[in-house]
């Protein structure tokens, strides 16, 4: 500013919160100035934007991306593979809240929730996920659900956003992903659009960022080969549904119970606490089975509805259950 050039040379991002302060990311000096490893900057842009103040440092370890809300620093630590917790209150001395190892161990960047809860990460590799993590508790950051697309093919996540519980996220060869994100637990994909159709699916092509924050809504697309795109989405929301499968006489949970659904050729199984969820980007009735190794099988129609997150209880009878014919007058059943 005013014709001085200042020593920040390179930086891999930047990110600006509710109180002007500027975060600067694997800035220069990583991998060769001994003093800085290129964690995360923090500058005061509001008070004078062309002379930053400069307030203070996080340098434990290098930082590729990051998000600030509240003065507290979510950031990618993207050679450690984890997503850190930071306590920016204090420019000059940020604490360490939590961490958490993502799927790929490739933390790229992350993306906090409307309401706080949730951070949402990618990992920039091939076949990566992204992951959605409860961090109400901080000192037990608790991974809800992670989602990869096109399973098999080697495309690669890079940026995710968060907008209205949408992520919208820049997928390099895969163009613009967007993953309806209200109920993190079950994220659901629910659109894209093909930026780069000459490439496969693997490598470093195509979509490189996805911006989701114009007033008018539409999403803006960079893509390396193919240049500017402009793309409106309808924010059609997915369908769910959580199911429970127990032993209908002892209300027990089922284990490793095989649910079918025909319709959408779908085989799951439910956890350790009889537990199955499913997610869907269309409404529609399906027809579920359900078997399990020394029960009676029960077929069960059920009907997705869009921004629904439905609840159902399979109970299925014991194979061989039935009555004892005998000369009563009457007999009581229970629970069924």
């Amino acid at each position: 500013s005013n014709g001085s050039e200042d020593s920040l040379l390179t930086s891999h991002n930047v990110f600006i919160d509710e109180f002007g302060v500027l975060y600067v990311f694997g800035a220069s000096g990583y991998g060769g100035a001994p003093l800085f490893t290129g964690g995360a900057l923090m500058f005061d842009v509001n008070t004078d934007p062309w002379n930053p103040i400069y307030l203070g440092k996080f340098d434990n370890y290098y930082l590729h991306d990051g998000y600030a809300r509240n003065n507290i620093l979510y950031g990618g630590a993207v050679n450690n593979g984890f997503l850190v917790v930071l306590d920016v209150t204090i420019k000059t001395s940020p604490q360490v809240l939590g961490t958490k190892v993502t799927p790929n161990q490739f933390t790229h960047n992350c993306w906090l929730s409307d309401d706080g809860n949730t951070v949402f990460t990618t990992d920039e590799v091939s076949g990566a996920y992204i992951a959605a993590y409860d961090i109400r508790n901080l000192a037990n950051i608790t991974e809800l659900n992670k989602l990869r697309s096109l399973p098999g093919t080697g495309v690669i996540p890079h940026n995710v956003h968060v907008k209205d519980d949408f992520l919208i996220t820049s997928y390099y060869t895969r163009g613009a992903h967007v993953v309806d994100a209200e109920y993190p637990d079950l994220m659901i994909e629910v659109g894209y659009y093909d930026t780069s159709p000459l490439f496969s699916s693997t490598g470093y092509h195509g979509a490189w960022g996805a911006y989701p924050f114009l007033p008018s809504g539409v999403i803006l697309i960079t893509d390396m080969e193919e240049g500017l795109y402009t793309l409106t989405f309808d924010n059609k929301r997915g369908t769910r549904l959580k199911g429970y499968v127990i032993d209908s006489l002892t209300g027990v949970p089922i284990v490793q119970a095989d649910i079918e659904l025909l319709v959408k050729s779908k085989s799951i199984k439910s956890d350790v606490n009889g537990e199955f969820k499913y997610g869907f980007e269309a409404a529609g009735w399906d027809t579920l089975v359900v078997s399990k190794f020394c029960y009676q099988s029960r077929t069960v129609p059920f009907q997705f509805v869009t921004g629904n997150y439905d609840t159902l209880t399979i109970a299925l009878l014991p194979a061989g259950f039935g009555l004892e014919e005998k000369n009563i007058a009457s007999f009581s059943l229970f629970p069924n």
